[in-house]
């Protein structure tokens, strides 16, 4: 292979720490291969690779790694050089090729008697935590109630953050501060200044506050903003003298912004914001046309949105004093502390309540492998490597980290105290940072990238893999134009500069046949009714016609792209292969992205397979919406308890039983009591009929049921139901009946986990699945597609990272950003608390 000049150098660079900023489509993998590869099969200075730690992001990539450089090995010895290849492959198998969490189970394990933990501990799922969570809460919740002295800490919390259903809502949030506080490599620290923050003197400025800096950046920003705008306004009016008036009232308002702009005191700063004022704009006779269109826009479209803008600035941040600000700060400052002290207290109880279970949770493994990697003498400010750490550093002549920009300042720390300060090798690119929702923090990497030295020589460096060798030239242009106008340092943490940019790396295909051309941006007008007329011309059938000429937004969107990917796929064009050769277009080169697929997909895939398109779409979520689940969910909860009228009418109605709606109303208008209990006397009603014999085998095998599921486990209750009715039978001869077959074993395999982790009975099973809905932790449906099948996918954004398809197509970009977090009653903060 060929390599690039900052590929080459990424390879050969040694005694070194290296950050390799390396952009989508970069080589990134193959580079890390290559340079494992030549580090093992140095004639000079051989290392084994028991002596790398190589980390990736996912089980997958540690998979693919081992693969690869196993692969590579292998070919070194087909060729002769079979000393060194075949003590490496040899060796393989000990290799510390893994996931971070991997690494911390090692670590914990060889080092478990530094922190008294039994080395037996099992992983926990997500489900079984859940539960253990609120019940330990719950218990905690109790005992603060009950003593006097603890419950005048929770009281006020719970008034103001619960509600009239109970304390929900604020446990909620007490698991939330527990999570986000166990991201820092420091809990207790991090929880007790956020607290401290609040505990303002009575000489303490708004300066002084953490939050006033990134405040009075918020605001300066805003106004540069405005300030741009009314330049480019005033700019656009020096043309005619008869505009001098409206331009020099302008400049005035413009000079009021720019000298709040300027200002560096939180004091100054509010002086002047309410010192802008917006008096009546003047008003301009006699204009011609050019001049009267030139001065409308600027007034009542440029100067209007300055002004909002303005006055929402001032209504937000300066409307009260700056006493009442602290003054409310103060009177926050007990309930702060309160949720402190509670979040602590149910840190130590949900951590002894783990540790009686033998079980850690992923957060753990890594605070568990921080807390036997750093001395008991370290504090926040200087961290000291223990015993063990400085054991690691001895064994690892190098430590490659992958996905850099997606770790977290824990994850940091761990790979700090094992490595050196010349042995570290870590790859990202912060503008694919796509996990802070996941708490991680991408400053890590850009502080890096803009301090280490660009010098070969030096010892902490960064070099810039900038060339794509995944995408057309057309896409990277675009991609350019776009970034380099939007992402800059106030809107994004870094400009998107020269070194930023991309830049082609594949050789253009001249080949007529290929599909390849400009990207293309297309507007769709909303209100327009050219669809019906299109669905029109394109659908003979008018009863489908009628069914969809009321078309959604998304629908209309869904048929454009469906007409498009039509066009295409009828062009008889062809797309490259990875080895340079072209063949047909297909379906299965064609992908559409989504920012999110809830509730979007599958209105996607209905409109593509109403066009003739075959299509698949892989949803997160939809699993508990799967109807094969929610009958069998009722069942189980109507064996639990029958009188439950929603989850009997479900059955009843569902082909377990098969009752219609008339029958339904029928059973219900037959007594008073619940489903249940009226169904005895409906049955006696339907004298000896067929439905009569129908219901009462339901009933017996209800009855059957619910004292198998008294006696065993809810796994082999499910399997028992699965083979007294056929139901995963006849599933599997619906339309999609693999994936309904799947989704049906799947909820017995959950069944199954749930009892490993040592919870028993089906109360609490149901009771797991509740919770899980409620904190809308779905499951994805099975999946049962190959990949070599001739559909186009639906994917999310997320879920495509690192796949390549000839045409791709972004749907739903008119879609607002999600800023539901903030809403949320706590605000979190990694360094502001």
């Amino acid at each position: 292979m060929a390599w690039t000049k900052e590929q080459q150098a990424a390879i050969d660079s040694r005694q070194q720490t290296l950050l390799l900023s390396a952009a989508a489509g970069s080589g990134k993998t193959a580079v890390l291969v290559e340079r494992i590869i030549r580090r093992l099969l140095d004639a000079k200075q051989p290392i084994d690779i028991t002596e790398m730690l190589v980390v990736t992001f996912t089980k997958a990539a540690a998979a693919e790694m081992r693969e690869r450089i196993a692969a590579a090995l292998a070919k070194e010895l087909a060729s002769g050089n079979t000393v060194m290849a075949e003590r490496q492959l040899a060796l393989m198998p000990s290799a510390h090729i893994s996931t971070l969490h991997s690494f911390c189970q090692f670590v914990i394990k060889r080092y478990f008697y530094r922190i008294n933990i039994d080395p037996r501990f099992t992983v926990a799922g997500q489900e079984e935590l859940i539960l253990l969570q609120h019940r330990v809460l719950e218990d905690l919740f109790l005992q603060y109630y009950e003593d006097e002295q603890k419950a005048q800490v929770l009281y006020p919390l719970a008034e103001m953050f619960g509600d009239e259903h109970g304390d929900e809502a604020l446990m909620e949030e007490i698991i939330r501060l527990y999570t986000f506080s166990r991201s820092s490599p420091w809990p207790d620290y991090w929880l007790e200044q956020s607290a401290a923050n609040y505990d303002l003197g009575p000489q303490t400025t708004i300066d002084e506050l953490p939050w006033c800096q990134p405040i009075m950046r918020y605001v300066k920003v805003q106004l540069a903003s405005c300030i741009r705008r009314l330049h480019e306004a005033i700019d656009s009016l020096a043309f005619s003298v008869r505009l001098d008036t409206g331009r020099e009232q302008l400049e005035a308002e413009c000079q009021m912004l720019q000298n709040a702009h300027d200002q560096e005191t939180w004091l100054g700063l509010r002086l002047a914001m309410k010192a802008i004022q917006f008096t009546r704009i003047v008003s301009l006779r006699k204009l011609e046309a050019p001049e009267k269109d030139r001065w409308d826009y600027c007034k009542d479209i440029v100067r209007k949105d300055v002004k909002n803008q303005v006055n929402t600035l001032v209504e937000t941040f300066f409307a009260g004093t700056d006493e009442a600000w602290l003054a409310s700060l103060r009177a926050l400052q007990p309930y702060v502390k309160g949720l402190v002290q509670v979040t602590r207290d149910f840190a130590a109880a949900y951590g002894a309540a783990k540790k009686e279970k033998g079980w850690v949770d992923f957060n753990d493994l890594e605070l568990l492998c921080l807390q036997i990697l750093r001395d008991p003498a370290s504090t926040p400010d200087h961290v000291i490597p223990s015993a063990a750490a400085e054991e690691l550093r001895q064994t690892f002549q190098e430590v490659l980290m992958d996905e850099y920009q997606d770790t977290n300042g824990v994850q940091e720390m761990i790979a700090q105290l094992v490595s050196r300060e010349n042995n570290r090798f870590m790859v990202g690119d912060i503008k694919q940072s796509i996990y802070r929702f996941r708490l991680a923090d991408p400053t890590l990497f850009l502080s890096k990238y803009q301090a280490y030295s660009r010098d070969p020589a030096a010892v902490q460096r960064c070099i810039n893999l900038a060339r794509n060798f995944r995408s057309d030239e057309t896409v990277l242009a675009a991609v350019n134009e776009l970034f380099e106008n939007v992402m800059t340092e106030t809107s994004a943490g870094m400009t998107y500069g020269e070194r930023e940019k991309l830049y082609p790396g594949r050789p253009p295909c001249t080949d007529e046949r290929w599909l390849g051309g400009t990207v293309e941006v297309h507007l769709l007008d909303r209100d327009s009714t050219d669809f019906a007329d299109e669905l029109r011309r394109a659908n003979s059938d008018e009863a489908a016609l009628k069914e969809n000429v009321e078309m959604t937004n998304l629908e209309k969107e869904g048929w454009l792209i469906a007409q498009r990917l039509r066009a295409l796929y009828d062009s008889g064009r062809c797309v490259q292969r990875k080895d340079g050769t072209l063949e047909p277009l297909s379906w299965r080169h064609m992908v559409i992205l989504l920012r999110s697929v809830k509730d979007k997909a599958q209105v996607l895939s209905q409109v593509l397979q109403a066009a003739g398109i075959p299509v698949y779409a892989d949803e997160n979520g939809g699993y508990f919406a799967a109807i094969e689940v929610q009958v069998m969910l009722s069942l189980l909860r109507c064996i639990d308890n029958p009188e439950q009228d929603l989850p009997m009418a479900a059955v009843l109605r569902s082909p377990l039983v098969g009752l219609d709606e008339t029958e339904l109303s029928a059973l219900r208008l037959s007594g008073t009591a619940t489903l249940w209990q009226n169904l005895p006397a409906y049955i006696d009603g339907l004298a000896d009929s067929e439905r009569a014999a129908e219901l009462q085998a339901f009933c017996q095998s209800l009855e059957t049921w619910r004292t198998f599921s008294r006696r065993n486990s809810v796994a082999k209750l499910l399997y028992q139901i699965y083979q007294d009715t056929g139901y995963l039978r006849y599933v599997g001869g619906m339309p999609g009946g693999a994936v309904r077959e799947a989704n049906l074993k799947a909820l017995y395999e959950r069944a199954r986990q749930y009892e490993a982790a040592g919870y028993r009975g089906l109360f609490r099973y149901l009771q797991l699945i509740d919770q899980m809905q409620d904190d809308e932790i779905d499951l994805a449906p099975a999946k049962v597609l190959g990949e070599g099948e001739d559909v186009v996918r639906i994917l999310s954004i997320h879920k495509s990272k690192g796949l390549e398809f000839p045409v791709v197509v972004i749907a739903d970009m008119g879609k607002q950003f999600n800023e539901r977090d903030l809403s949320r009653d706590i605000l979190l903060h990694q360094t502001l608390g």
